[in-house]
């Protein structure tokens, strides 16, 4: 579970950079361009996450996540694949920035929600707090990660590779009894 948290959320913040970044080269470096882009991510984040508690307690949790991360990674995998043929768009990253936020609003709650289940009680506070740290960890790293990546291998070359993130978060929620 600490595995998959902390590539969720390393892939989580190394896309918010890449994709500020694209929509800043693709908007000619406009400062109210990124204030949308920010808020298509944010604002679903907010609103739908009332929304993803309530899934996370009526649906299986591991399902929720799979469902949430397997999305991330085929919208990610889209911007990837418009962004390295040119094809990419402003419009492509607003509707796939609201997705993306509504999607972590039903990751979060389930992510958080599972551990209760997964955990004995006595091991509960050291996995929040794994949790925590693995968040803690990736709001530093991943945009750093990101920022030196889009020097070498350009920003679809890391949505491609926050795609494989999100991938192998999958596979890391699905070894979870």
């Amino acid at each position: 579970m600490w595995l998959s948290s902390l590539l969720s959320m390393a892939a989580m913040n190394m896309q918010m950079i890449t994709r500020v970044w694209l929509v800043l080269r693709l908007r000619d470096d406009s400062p109210l361009a990124v204030v949308y882009i920010t808020m298509t991510f944010a604002v679903p984040v907010v609103v739908v996450s009332l929304i993803g508690g309530v899934l996370a307690d009526r649906f299986p949790k591991k399902k929720m996540l799979v469902f949430a991360q397997c999305g991330n990674c085929v919208l990610t995998l889209l911007v990837a694949l418009l962004d390295v043929t040119g094809a990419i768009s402003f419009w492509h990253l607003m509707v796939v920035g609201l997705a993306n936020g509504s999607l972590m609003a039903v990751n979060m709650p389930s992510r958080q929600a599972i551990l209760s289940e997964i955990l004995p009680e006595d091991k509960l506070m050291n996995g929040i707090a794994m949790q925590s740290s693995a968040m803690s960890v990736t709001s530093i790293m991943g945009p750093a990660v990101a920022g030196l990546l889009i020097v070498y291998i350009d920003t679809a070359g890391v949505f491609f590779i926050v795609a494989g993130a999100y991938l192998l978060s999958v596979a890391a929620v699905s070894m979870i009894d």
